[in-house]
């Protein structure tokens, strides 16, 4: 059950909101056109006391006639935490998490174990995915949106997680938007993004030793933001460990952009279990306008006799 699926799942509109079992039951006739309920589950579902509404998209208010997201154009969205009744909560003081989709994905599942492989529509590909302050009740956001988009005009999807310490948690979601089309007057950028990697924190030097699973940290800056979407082939961020191009490991969705800014931002992974020996990292990544940058560093797995504790400060 999705947010798009159960009209008013986050919102009741001046109705009772829904239990478990109406919504599974929603959800089943939905897809599947079936008359059943799931009777047994009768508990409520756990909705937000808070919401996220969208006032503006790059300064047209919502409401007024839908802007469009074009490759490689500047959008800026302005937002505001409000109580069931619509009220803007004007202590309401915290982060703001904010993913922007591109256009849905029709997918097909399998058809497992002789089930019936039906298609589904589904946001995919991330456009922008990173941090706000939320001061009084409002916030912003600003991106460039990647030249990697699907070309066609359709509706994305913009998500909302906030959090106060006062306050709690406060959902939302977007949908008057339409992703589609290339910015003919968007400012030219030939350089990569600049990329500084270490592991496990940032007095690594190359060559150090480690452990088996080391943590991967790579600060990224770029003007014109970092591409994640996901949709251009070629374009994600890749990491290559001992050259074996043949099992790159995509990073996109471990990358979270600096808080109130799109230009900065930090990739953390954690590396699958290595055996002792030397090791070869090398880590491609992609700003908005596909220019790309590769660092490499190389380690040294150690055993239990290598290992040792460097710069420690008792306190």
């Amino acid at each position: 059950v999705t947010y798009d699926n159960l009209d008013g799942f986050y919102r009741s509109n001046g109705q009772e909101m829904p239990d478990l079992g109406d919504s599974a039951t929603y959800a089943a006739i939905r897809f599947y056109g079936m008359n059943g309920s799931l009777e047994s589950a009768e508990d409520g579902v756990l909705y937000p006391d808070y919401y996220i509404n969208t006032l503006s998209v790059n300064g047209n208010p919502v409401g007024a006639e839908l802007d469009t997201l074009k490759a490689l154009s500047k959008a800026v969205l302005r937002a505001e935490v409000v109580d069931r009744n619509g009220m803007r909560l004007t202590n309401f003081n915290g982060t703001v998490d904010v993913t922007v989709y591109d256009k849905p994905m029709n997918v097909k599942t399998l058809g497992n174990d002789g089930a019936t492989p039906f298609e589904f529509s589904h946001f995919v590909n991330i456009l922008f995915k990173g941090k706000a302050s939320v001061v009084n009740g409002e916030f912003s956001t600003e991106f460039v949106v990647p030249h990697d988009i699907r070309y066609n005009f359709a509706r994305g999807k913009v998500s909302y997680y906030a959090h106060s310490p006062q306050y709690g948690e406060a959902f939302g979601a977007f949908r008057d938007i339409v992703v589609g089309g290339f910015d003919v007057n968007a400012l030219p950028d030939n350089d990569g993004p600049e990329v500084n990697l270490y592991l496990n924190h940032p007095s690594f030097k190359p060559g150090d030793v480690t452990g088996a699973s080391p943590m991967l940290y790579a600060n990224v800056f770029d003007p014109s933001g970092i591409n994640t979407s996901g949709s251009g082939i070629g374009h994600d961020i890749i990491l290559i460990i001992n050259g074996n191009r043949n099992e790159p490991i995509v990073l996109n969705g471990y990358f979270q952009s600096k808080p109130d800014t799109y230009k900065e931002g930090q990739i953390v992974f954690q590396l699958p279990m290595l055996p002792a020996g030397s090791h070869q990292l090398t880590l491609r990544v992609w700003d908005t306008h596909n220019n790309s940058t590769i660092v490499e560093t190389h380690f040294v797995v150690g055993t239990g006799s290598d290992l040792k504790i460097s710069n420690f400060t008792w306190s």
